[in-house]
């Protein structure tokens, strides 16, 4: 593990990566901004800027995360859309990878200058922008028809996992799983098994699944960057980077949709000011966050999609069905996930089950009256 500032510096001069002259003229600041893996953030004023992400993991992966979830994984990924010619257009969503080093398990990539993820943007800003939207609709819609299943398959997409996600057997967990998980994440899995009807859903969403092209697999606004990019004195433009690509796979294209919707959701019930064993419904009128105020940025979402994807009506119908019902096992995973160093469950977490448990049994209502997204009526015949 590159442990310091002098290792750290001393890799980076070694691999031609910054200069002997930035670092005596002091224009060279290092960021410990490290998560699941050591991560750092090499910034320096008039020269490139680096995210580096380095797996020091030796043990079993963390409750129900994939084995995949690697850095020599999201290197792998990384290399692919260098060679493919489909993935042309899309490198512009994506940060420039600089160099993979297998003895370090070391990722060096762009750090993009001057964005935040889109979390943060929103969050800041208390607004939905629906151009933002639009940019992010389209770059996910280009790398869902870019990798069609059928569209000519290379051997490095085909050796790709395609399973569902952990998430769909949560009512039935792994030793693993068990082992790993927090007093709060006991409780919730006792909730959850409690419903029967509940298991059942998750059931039906992982026979559902379909590994139709490449997907990010844990896409949400934290690895989305915004950068605002001036076009002129009067006119700035969004765009947009994808990143984090550790749990990329051959999988079900909804479930990148889903996970979009669902960022939306989390973000309502966030914004829901819970007082004891109240029902949240008698605080929606104070939530910071209403979800019609959120209904532009995700219709212009979703229609730049569509039209990337060039989705038929009755595709893009059931896509969208789909998705949505994706989108209430992701609050579920979200509401596991935020227990995991909790010693109980929280309010939080039951409300989110609540409105799993809801969506899945009216998808059609909670496309229209939850996303402000109409599923559109196909001709049988289509």
């Amino acid at each position: 593990m590159l442990a310091d500032y002098e290792e750290l510096t001393s890799y980076l001069l070694g691999h031609e990566l910054i200069s002997a002259e930035r670092i005596v003229a002091g224009d060279l600041t290092i960021l410990d901004v490290s998560r699941r893996h050591a991560s750092y953030e090499v910034v320096t004023d008039g020269g490139p800027s680096y995210f580096l992400k380095q797996d020091v993991r030796d043990g079993p992966a963390a409750a129900g995360e994939a084995s995949i979830a690697t850095v020599s994984h999201e290197a792998s990924v990384y290399r692919m859309f260098a060679r493919a010619r489909r993935a042309t257009v899309l490198r512009r969503y994506l940060p420039r990878c600089y160099r993979f080093d297998p003895a370090e398990r070391l990722l060096v990539l762009e750090s993009v200058r001057g964005s935040r993820n889109l979390a943060q943007h929103h969050l800041s800003s208390g607004r939905f922008p629906s151009a933002v939207a639009r940019e992010l609709g389209k770059a996910v819609g280009i790398l869902h028809a870019a990798f069609r299943a059928g569209s000519g398959e290379t051997e490095e997409i085909r050796r790709l996992p395609a399973n569902p996600p952990w998430v769909f057997g949560l009512p039935w967990p792994t030793l693993q799983l068990y082992l790993a998980s927090s007093g709060g994440n006991r409780e919730f899995l006792k909730i959850v098994q409690a419903s029967g009807d509940l298991a059942t859903r998750f059931d039906e969403l992982g026979t559902e699944w379909r590994a139709d092209t490449l997907i990010h697999g844990d896409l949400k606004w934290s690895n989305c960057l915004v950068v605002t990019v001036a076009r002129s004195a009067a006119r700035r433009r969004a765009r947009i980077r994808l990143v984090d690509w550790e749990l990329a796979c051959r999988g079900d294209a909804s479930w990148d949709v889903g996970g979009l919707f669902s960022e939306y959701l989390n973000l309502w019930l966030s914004a829901i000011p819970i007082s004891g064993d109240e029902p949240p419904d008698r605080f929606l009128d104070l939530a910071r966050f209403q979800l019609p105020s959120m209904w532009p940025s995700i219709r212009a979402f979703w229609t730049a999609y569509v039209q990337a994807t060039r989705l038929a009506p009755r595709d893009a119908a059931e896509r969208l069905l789909r998705a949505v019902r994706y989108s209430a096992a992701r609050l579920v995973q979200t509401a596991y996930e935020q227990l995991q160093d909790q010693s109980t469950v929280t309010n939080g977490a039951i409300y989110r089950l609540q409105l799993c448990h809801n969506i899945l049994e009216r998808p059609e209502e909670a496309a229209v009256q939850l996303l402000g997204l109409p599923v559109p009526e196909t001709p049988r015949g289509d």
